[in-house]
């Protein structure tokens, strides 16, 4: 095996390592958006430093290996825009049972389970692309009259639908 291939395979098994560590066992960017990050911006530092050499065949392998960590970047941050989206779509049941319940009863539920099984079949669940398994929240304030599910879709990061405002907005801070 050559000496360009024995690095692209370095190379790639780098990226998928590092594309498992944060999205299946991290499930945030983290490390390897760090670690890819550098390796794509050194590669082609050196991809042009080696093209003014006139080295074509290190260049090349420069280059394939900064295309790569490119790729690894842009699928990392693509599953979790996959995910975030998955959470919104399945929580689209939860969110008709919700206001099913309170038209049909004058306000909110209490606690999503209060919906089973007269609205939804089984308390709501999240299925995502990785192992840590996002999940829903839900926060009645009946004081208030408002109630609110939330979407823990990272670590730190969520989103909630306001059923006030019929709409899903980014929830910032822990």
């Amino acid at each position: 095996m050559s000496d360009l291939k024995k690095t692209l395979l370095k190379t790639g098994i780098f990226c998928g390592a590092f594309y498992t560590f944060d999205v299946l066992f991290l499930s945030m960017p983290c490390f390897g958006v760090l670690a890819i990050g550098l390796l794509f911006l050194a590669g082609g530092i050196y991809a042009l430093l080696s093209l003014r050499k006139n080295e074509r065949e290190l260049a090349r392998a420069y280059a394939v290996q900064s295309l790569l960590g490119l790729v690894t970047l842009v699928a990392i941050f693509g599953t979790f825009h996959v995910n975030r989206w998955i959470g919104h779509r399945n929580a689209t049941p939860i969110i008709a049972a919700v206001k099913q319940y309170k038209e049909l009863h004058g306000e909110y539920p209490v606690r999503l389970e209060d919906l089973v099984p007269e609205f939804l079949d089984k308390a709501p669940r999240c299925v995502r692309v990785d192992l840590l398994r996002g999940r829903y929240g839900y926060f009645y304030d009946a004081e208030h009259k408002w109630a609110e599910l939330v979407y823990f879709w990272s670590y730190g990061q969520r989103d909630g639908y306001d059923f006030r405002r019929d709409e899903w907005r980014e929830l910032m801070g822990l």
